[in-house]
């Protein structure tokens, strides 16, 4: 009875290693897959619209949102070089130093859309949102003084966002 019940306690070993191997396996495999889905700083999902790609200490970052960006930059201290930003209507990749920025307009795809409760669920009022003001990217300074006019917001460039934000 002993050798019976050490070759199953083995077998349940070796079926417990192999079962916890595989679910870190999995669970490694979704990291990867939704890497490009979600902002590699706050882990917000990254809306096609809104995407800003950039170096952060010579490593390449993908941010949700220009804004997220940019409080990166503030947060470190370190220049963020943004090398793709993503135009509001179209989705297409625009280089920073041509496109015109909207900020602090009333469309921000980044915030909670559901309020936040604490304990006794009660709503609790957000004082810091790393992605506001939004920050919108367009092509023309015609869509962007479009897209202002009926959401409002500030008109910018990149260059207007220095010394934090460095186009390449």
């Amino acid at each position: 009875m002993p050798k019976t019940r050490k070759w199953l306690s083995m077998t349940v070993g070796i079926i417990l290693v192999a079962v916890a191997g595989y679910a870190v396996y999995e669970y490694q495999h979704q990291a990867r897959e939704n890497a490009g889905n979600v902002c590699q700083i706050c882990w917000r999902p990254v809306h096609s619209s809104m995407l800003a790609v950039g170096e952060v200490n010579g490593e390449e970052k993908r941010f949700c949102c220009p804004a997220c960006a940019l409080t990166t930059a503030q947060q470190t201290g370190q220049p963020v070089r943004l090398t793709r930003i993503t135009d509001f209507n179209t989705n297409q990749p625009l280089d920073p130093k041509t496109a015109f920025l909207v900020r602090g307009s009333d469309v921000n795809l980044d915030m909670h859309s559901q309020p936040l409760v604490n304990q006794e669920k009660r709503p609790v009022p957000v004082h810091f949102d790393r992605c506001t003001p939004s920050i919108l990217a367009f092509r023309s300074r015609e869509e962007a003084q479009s897209f202002q006019q009926a959401h409002g917001g500030e008109l910018l460039q990149m260059a207007d966002l220095k010394p934090h934000l460095v186009a390449p």
